[in-house]
């Protein structure tokens, strides 16, 4: 049985998944409980926007207990994220 947690992430999610790029070393707890990809001496995390309004926006991080609860592999997320830094920078 699904609960409410894992609807609204399900929910939340499947639009709106975006990476932000963080410093390895000062960031070393967020990365290793993050779906993240190193690059360079930077990862590349992934993270979820909950709101976009006219007055900014609020996310969170996709951890990898999320990314179970979606049934995302941190593979796919991988190669999503290096998809996305190509065609960003």
């Amino acid at each position: 049985m699904k609960t409410l947690e894992q609807e609204v992430l399900k929910k939340i999610a499947k639009k709106s998944l975006f990476v932000k790029l963080v410093n390895t070393e000062r960031n070393k707890s967020l990365v290793e409980q993050s779906i993240s990809k190193e690059f360079l001496d930077l990862s590349a995390v992934v993270r979820v926007v909950l709101k976009m309004d006219k007055e900014g926006m609020a996310s969170m991080t996709l951890s990898k207990r999320d990314a179970e609860i979606l049934g995302i592999q941190s593979i796919g997320l991988s190669y999503a994220i290096l998809f996305q830094l190509q065609k960003d920078g």
